[in-house]
């Protein structure tokens, strides 16, 4: 009996979890038939969600540059892939993914979760650190 009501309670909260689950699975999309500005508005409201929080100031920019093709030449294939490709790029960069780290002197493994775009950053930082350390030390050595 215990182990029943255990399992239900179990399902019910798996069910709420999911329920709970804010955000799509894939990105969010132009179509190039139907009204576009009823369309912005939906992708507008979307871009607010943490599914697109790392939207660049560019992208925004260059989203608000296809959005004013479209306005002025409606259905012009090139505009709605562009805002596509935007789109694309924005969700995917801010997928949130989730590494277990040792922390240095520590047996405990922390979980370290960063969007994909702050993982590349943190990555491209420490390169050009890395890099900046070899070419001081090859001065160094140079000098003596």
């Amino acid at each position: 009996m215990m182990n029943r009501l255990f399992f239900v309670v179990m399902s019910v909260a798996a069910l709420f979890a999911n329920e709970a689950k804010s955000g799509d699975r894939e990105a969010v999309q132009l179509s190039a038939t139907g009204d576009v500005a009823a369309q912005r508005k939906v992708i507008e409201a979307k871009l607010a969600q943490p599914e697109y929080v790392e939207l660049s100031k560019e992208g925004r920019a260059e989203l608000d540059r296809h959005f004013a093709t479209l306005e002025s030449s409606p259905g012009d294939a090139q505009a709605v892939a562009g805002v596509n490709v935007v789109l694309k790029k924005a969700f995917s960069d801010s997928r949130l993914t989730c590494t277990f780290e040792q922390a240095l002197g520590s047996n405990m493994k922390k979980r370290q979760c960063m969007t994909v775009a702050a993982r590349k950053r943190v990555y491209d930082i420490t390169q050009q650190t890395l890099q900046g350390r070899e070419h001081n030390d090859s001065v160094h050595i140079q000098g003596n």
